[in-house]
């Protein structure tokens, strides 16, 4: 189990690493060349256990009727590149707060897929794979990041305090809107479908800035391909707006579990 003192470093990649804020892999393979700066992407097996754990999670949620929606920079990525951006290391989902106790009822569902489910904070779970030798790569295994919400009027906002003072939308705390979030619609994410807001324009234009869907800020890589001390400003084209591959293959793991009940 993680302490509370790892707390902030799991959300600062939670919610920061669609910017380029991740920590630095000891291998110099995937470079990305964005009009001169030297972007390091994602190892492959790293995306694909991703694309696993999100169609896993998705498909474990809806069997059992939570409410998950995909949110920051897997909201990002769904609606920029229509799937996990190159160079995110995460995937953030959140869960009504009504539904905590029904999440980790499915702990052993999970563990038989191959995970395990941690409790970070009161109203902030994680989900990894039992397998660890990615941490050296990236400083954690691939993560799924679950935070709980509670209403606030007709907004959501995150349950967990410290969440609540640490990341902002338009000088608020996190918040998204009944009206942006409802009915939840399907995304293209990869090869997969997830749920997300119905109208996330908005929120990703005060959560990211105006130019979200064109620009992105990474650290970069110097000449030795030794990190940059600074986060660059870079340009999107197309070619920089394409999915993290690979999309596959993915096990139908969570259907074979559920056959054997």
């Amino acid at each position: 189990m993680k302490t509370k003192n790892t707390y902030f470093l799991l959300l600062f990649c939670s919610l920061n690493s669609s910017l380029g804020f991740a920590t630095q892999p000891s291998y110099e393979k995937n470079i990305m060349d964005v009009n001169g700066t030297l972007v390091k992407l994602t190892d492959e097996k790293f995306i694909l256990t991703l694309y696993q754990m999100l169609k896993d999670t998705h498909e474990l949620f809806s069997a059992f009727n939570i409410d998950y929606f995909i949110e920051s920079g897997t909201l990002l990525g769904a609606v920029r590149h229509k799937g996990i951006i190159p160079w995110d290391i995460d995937i953030d989902i959140c869960v009504p707060e009504t539904q905590k106790d029904l999440v980790y009822s499915l702990k052993a569902h999970f563990e038989k897929l191959g995970y395990s489910l941690y409790k970070e904070e009161v109203n902030f779970y994680t989900i990894k794979p039992n397998e660890s030798k990615y941490n050296r790569n990236y400083g954690h295994a691939p993560i799924l990041d679950i935070l709980f919400t509670t209403k606030r009027g007709n907004k959501l906002i995150y349950a967990d305090v410290k969440a609540q003072n640490e990341f902002k939308r338009a000088g608020e705390t996190w918040y998204i809107t009944e009206d942006e979030l409802y009915p939840l619609k399907n995304y293209t994410f990869g090869a997969l479908e997830v749920k997300g807001p119905n109208n996330p324009y908005l929120f990703l234009a005060e959560f990211y800035g105006k130019d979200w869907f064109d620009i992105a800020y990474v650290f970069y890589l110097d000449s030795k391909y030794q990190w940059g001390k600074k986060k660059v400003r870079i340009q999107l084209s197309d070619k920089e707006r394409q999915p993290a591959k690979p999309f596959g293959p993915l096990a139908d793991s969570v259907s074979k579990l559920l056959a054997k009940k």
